[in-house]
């Protein structure tokens, strides 16, 4: 495993807002936005140690409101929280990782929580029905499980409530984990993160990701989900869980990779306007 990255790096102050906006210092990207990484470390569940750290990179630039917040082949660093193997007795191996820095333009680090989790149709829809259980205390688990053998493939995973340590008793899968270098995995970011705007030449790509947080966007995405009874919450402008669970059915419903973003492509569908986030 990698030690790629330094321990030089910045605490991000957990922000109370849910909804990004542009600012005077810096573009805000949303708890819960999602985003594909590459992997530029493999991971094996027999060889990988809880704490090993390994890289990754983001597949598409990402920008907010129409700016450009983080460049295609961002680095973020991962970590191994829990791992097992067949070798230590497990039935089926798994390993669950999280995300804990991030490099910026001018190699600027900084230190932020992402989580694994999957754009999978059917792994959404299971993430999006335990969702309530969070609020109970139960953990909703997403674990990498499985061989990925071709470089272009997404990581396979698996989703589920505490699933963790029945899984490797079940035998569901009796194999260790292998997800190579070049596979793709899906990280969310598990706080907000401020970012400077950058250079657009830098940022520039024409498959970017592309995400609205508007306040009076998300309003209009929100009154157009309630029409369509996906949403039953206030037209508040906010970004939160309950708008995001309403976005993630409604994009499995309409054929879109399930994100819970409000993207451009489910910003057209809900005929939702752009509006500019700053006051």
């Amino acid at each position: 495993m990698s030690r790629y990255f330094g321990r030089i790096g910045v605490v991000i102050t957990s922000l109370t807002l849910v909804t990004g906006f542009a600012a005077a210092d810096g573009i805000t990207i949303p708890k819960g936005t999602a985003v594909d990484l590459v992997l530029a470390d493999g991971l094996n569940s027999k060889t990988a140690k809880v704490g090993d750290t390994f890289r990754a990179t983001f597949q598409r630039a990402l920008y907010v409101d129409g700016l450009p917040a983080l460049a295609q082949g961002t680095a973020v660093r991962g970590r191994v929280d829990a791992v097992r193997s067949l070798g230590d007795g497990a039935k089926s191996g798994f390993i669950s990782v999280s995300f804990d820095r991030i490099t910026l333009s001018g190699a600027d680090e900084k230190e932020f929580e992402g989580k694994l989790t999957s754009l999978r149709q059917d792994d959404r829809r299971r993430i999006v029905e335990l969702a309530p259980k969070v609020s109970t205390g139960r953990n909703i688990d997403v674990v990498l499980i499985g061989h990925s053998t071709t470089a272009d493939n997404r990581a396979h995973t698996l989703v589920g409530d505490d699933l963790a340590p029945d899984y490797t008793l079940s035998g569901l899968s009796a194999t260790e984990v292998e997800v190579v270098v070049g596979t793709l995995l899906s990280m969310e970011f598990d706080e907000a993160l401020t970012v400077s705007a950058l250079d657009v030449k830098g940022a520039a790509a024409s498959e970017a990701r592309r995400i609205h947080v508007a306040a009076k966007t998300v309003t209009a995405a929100q009154r157009s989900l309630k029409e369509r009874k996906y949403y039953t919450g206030e037209a508040d402008g906010l970004l939160g869980a309950t708008t995001r669970q309403a976005l993630a059915r409604f994009q499995i419903d309409n054929g879109q990779i399930p994100t819970g973003d409000l993207d451009e492509e489910t910003r057209r569908l809900l005929e939702a306007p752009v509006t500019s986030p700053r006051p």
